[in-house]
Formats: C-alpha cells, structure tokens, sequence
C-alpha cells in the first residue's frame, strides 16, 4: 500500500492498515514517520512508488503544487489491477484522468469521497462507473474525531507559537 502524505491523515490510515499486515510505503514532501509506516519517502519517489503498489491512497493537501498532482501519466504508472482511493481534497486529483483512465478499463477499482467539483453533478459521467466507490465527503468522520481535530489544531497552534518564539 502506497499512501500519500505521512502526516495525521496519512499516519492514521497507515496504522489501520498495518493491522492486516500489509506492507505500508509513505510519500511526502517532508516525510515523517511515527512508526505506522514500513518505509518513508520524498516526492521523488512518487513515480516509481505508484508503479509497484497494490493500493494507492491520496491523502496529500492542496497547494499550488499539488493541484492535479494525480494526473494521467500517474494513472499510467500504476498497475492496472491497482485501487485508487482519494481522501484529500478533490483538487489534488485530476477526475478527468481519473475518469478516462477508468473507462479504458484501467485499476480494479477506485473509491472518492472528494471532488473538485462538490455536489458532484448528477449527471456527471463517473456515477456511471461501475468499479467507481463515491462517498459524500465524509472519510473524516468516525469514533475520537472530536478528540483528533482539537489536538491537530492544538499542536498546529503550539507549532506555530514556538516558531514566532524563536524567530523573535
């Protein structure tokens, strides 16, 4: 399993899916690694990681450089039997790639719960994807989520604090 971004989403996917003893590669501009992951590595290794893993899941933020960072040619990298899931934010993935990927009969499947566009329109031709899991934006939500946002945002804050401190 091959999961982007080493941070608080990424780490909590990455301890979940340790439980099923399943080998974990982490993929981030500034890795990290709390232990959850098997190995950790830089953006760099984002083309090479994608060509090897079974399962793929996004959960990089959006910036400037990481808008459609997921894009066809990443898409052509992975195997073809290869799942896709997006937990990140919708414009990290370029759906049109991901949508003509699909159609051509690339990936065992894919499960989104972001989209550039949100509602996603009814009409919109993923829903008629059949190896396509749609969700309604919700992958935050479960048991400690109230407990896991105030602490994220209490360490962002004591993060911050810390850093004025030093630079004054």
């Amino acid at each position: 399993m091959l999961i982007l971004s080493t941070g608080s989403i990424g780490s909590n996917c990455a301890k979940r899916f340790k439980a099923f003893d399943t080998t974990v590669i982490g993929i981030d501009p500034y890795p990290k690694n709390d232990g959850s992951f098997d190995e950790i590595h830089t953006m760099e290794a984002l083309e090479d990681e994608l060509s090897k893993a079974d399962i793929v899941v996004n959960c990089i933020p959006l910036f400037k450089n990481t808008y459609h960072l997921i894009n066809k040619r990443c898409f052509d990298l992975m195997k073809d039997n290869a799942i896709f899931v997006n937990v990140s934010k919708g414009a990290v993935v370029d759906a049109e790639a991901l949508l003509e990927t699909l159609e051509e009969g690339k990936l065992m499947g894919a499960a989104i719960d972001v989209f550039e566009q949100e509602p996603l329109p009814s009409d919109h031709r993923l829903w008629d994807i059949d190896r396509l899991i749609i969700t309604p934006h919700n992958s935050f939500a479960g048991e400690g989520n109230a407990e896991r946002i105030f602490s994220c945002i209490y360490n962002d804050i004591k993060d911050w604090l810390e850093a004025e401190k030093q630079e004054s």
